[in-house]
């Protein structure tokens, strides 16, 4: 993630977005942990809301 925080800032790659698929098939995303990756503006789409993500990547 580290290195993510780094591209993002390139300007040549503002319009990037890291997005991260969680498991949500046994249990719900753990909260504390989808907080902090949303605190560094990395989106996170639970497997159960994948159909959300199929238009983005088709961008």
């Amino acid at each position: 993630m580290w290195a993510w925080e780094d591209t993002s800032k390139d300007r040549l790659r503002s319009s990037s977005e890291l997005i991260i698929i969680a498991n949500d098939s046994e249990s719900s995303a753990n909260v504390s942990i989808v907080n902090a990756y949303e605190k560094y503006g990395v989106d996170v789409i639970p497997v159960s809301d994948i159909s959300r993500l199929s238009a983005r990547l088709a961008a």
